[in-house]
Parts: structure tokens; sequence; C-alpha cells
């Protein structure tokens, strides 16, 4: 799946295709459901085309849902309202399958998923509204002068998305190597993430919507901490705590940096973010496996640490004039 999103997340801004029309957004929501539908194959060449498509539908959705944020005034309000609804609907959805005894089977879980995404990708197409197909002269110009600026901004994101994906990847899995038994720990992820969608939520319509260093520098040192504490502690409560600190400072700062990355030139940060994204989430997990599997989970801590505090430092340097 992931092979399929990055696929299309690269594929569209390399071809210059600048937005996703309407009909096309619909051809890719019903090919993700065909995807879904044909993974409940018993062939196992079939599931991996089937999620492989399923992943190269969400890809170009993810790419029209940045290219619309990042084309947004206010950007940080947009990229913060996107990731709330992300956060609420997987806290949703998850609670949902979780109650109905959905991973019971594999096929039974398909199919909940797929009747769980028909409204929303109803939804999604009903609300969709064009956006312009071309960056503007200011932009094209703009884009020339601060060059430099929005390649490390895109380079902070990769370092980022490799840091703090691959350090959750492994949460639970480091747990349980502690000795602590999470026996609720799908229900309190679901929990987590309804919760810091909701905070997400107020800080988009309540304020905090400026890029001001002080922010950027406190909520950097929040997902430090929420870190150490997960990574160290044995007391179950206090590691709920700590990841619940943990998603709201991630998704905080994660919104905070892509609004103001795009915000250095909306037209080529919009395009390439979802792919470095997508590569810094695939290249997290599998370098923290290997870290942890070869004795070096230490190492790979202190490298997500760094990266927790890496859109600090571009911002610092780098802060742009506008939201």
């Amino acid at each position: 799946m992931l092979l399929g999103q990055l696929s299309s997340s690269l594929a569209l801004p390399a071809l210059k295709i600048h937005t996703v029309r309407r009909d096309v957004a619909i051809v890719a929501a019903i090919a993700l459901l065909v995807g879904l539908a044909i993974s409940s194959s018993t062939k196992f060449v079939i599931i991996l085309a089937g999620w492989f498509l399923a992943g190269q539908c969400c890809g170009t959705l993810m790419y029209l849902g940045t290219i619309v944020a990042s084309r947004f005034p206010r950007k940080s309000f947009a990229f913060s309202l996107r990731l709330a609804i992300v956060l609420i609907l997987a806290g949703s959805v998850s609670s949902l399958l979780q109650a109905t005894n959905a991973f019971t089977s594999y096929r039974t879980l398909l199919f909940e998923l797929i009747l769980v995404l028909v409204p929303i990708l109803i939804c999604g197409m009903t609300l969709h509204r064009p956006v312009a197909e071309g960056p503007t002269k200011a932009e094209i110009a703009e884009g020339n002068v601060r060059s430099i600026l929005q390649f490390s901004g895109l380079a902070t994101v990769y370092l980022f998305f490799v840091g703090q994906i691959g350090f959750f990847a492994y949460v639970i899995q480091q747990a349980l190597a502690r000795k602590m038994a999470l026996n609720e720990a799908v229900w309190s992820l679901a929990a987590v993430k309804l919760t810091a969608g909701l905070w997400l939520i107020g800080l988009a319509f309540f304020g905090f919507g400026r890029q001001r260093k002080e922010r950027f520098v406190f909520v950097g040192i929040a997902l430090v901490s929420a870190m150490l504490t997960i990574s160290y502690t044995l007391s179950i409560a206090v590691f709920f705590v700590a990841l619940f600190l943990f998603e709201v400072a991630l998704n905080t700062l994660s919104a905070r940096l892509q609004a103001a990355v795009v915000a250095a030139r909306p037209q080529f940060a919009g395009q390439w973010l979802t792919g470095v994204i997508l590569l810094g989430a695939a290249t997290g997990p599998p370098l923290n496996g290997l870290a942890i599997s070869s004795g070096f989970a230490s190492i790979f801590l202190v490298i997500s640490l760094l990266s927790a505090l890496a859109p600090i430092v571009w911002h610092q340097l780098n802060t742009p004039g506008q939201e």
C-alpha cells in the first residue's frame, strides 16, 4: 500500500499535474473501493495488487488534500484542520471496528472498511472544489528567490517523519518488551487519536494560528518530553498520558511545519509535500526495526529526538513572512 501511495504522490508532481479534478478524484475513490474488494482474494498476488491499487488511490487523494490546503490563504488553519479531521476519523473508525468485532477475520475487516469509506468518499467528492491549475507569475518569481528555503524545508519534513513515524511504529512493541500489560491498547490508541483531533480543531478555530517561533519551541519540547516518557516509563497510566501528549504535540508541530514550508512557495512545496512525508514514513519504521534487532534502539531514539527538534531549528532560521 505504501508503495502505491509513493508511486502516485511522486508521479503526479513529476508529471507537473498541479491539481486533481473532480472526475479524476471520483475514479480514484471508486478504484480505492475496488482495490480493497479484490484484496479479499485468497491468492497472495491479488491481495498485494489490491492493496497497491488502494495505495495509489490514497496517494492521489492525499495529493489532492495537500494541494487544496497549500492554496488556502490561512495555511496553518488549513493543515491543522486537515490533520484534525484525519485523527478524528481514525479514532472513530478504530473504535467502531473494535466495537463490531471487525478484527475477527480479514474479510470482515475489509467489508466494514468499505462500508465506512463509502460515505466519507461521497462527502469528499461532494465538497470538491477546483483550484488553480498552475503557478502564478508571483509564485514563480518568489520560488526562484527562495529555492534554498523550500528545499531545506522539504528536507526538514522528511527528517521529521523519518524520526517520528519510525519511533511511533514500535511504541507498543517496546512497551510490551518492558513487561507492560496493554490489554486495552486498541481502545486507548483510538481515544488518544480522537482527543488529539479535537484538540487540533480547537487550535485551528480558536487561535494559535500564527507561525510564532516560541510556539514551535514549546511544542517541540513537549514532543521530546513525551517521547522520553513513552520510552522509559513502566506505568501504564503515565504511558498513555505521554502517548496523548505525543499525539497532540506531533500533529500540532506537523501542521505548523507543513504550513510554514508550503508558505515558502505554495506551488512547489504543496506538490511535493505528500511524497516527502510518505518517503519519511516509509524510511523510519524499517530503520528503527533494524536498529532494534541489532541492539541499537537507543541510537534511533536519539535520531527521533533530534528530528523532533529539527522543525524548531528550521523555523528559527527561515521563518516565512506569512502564515
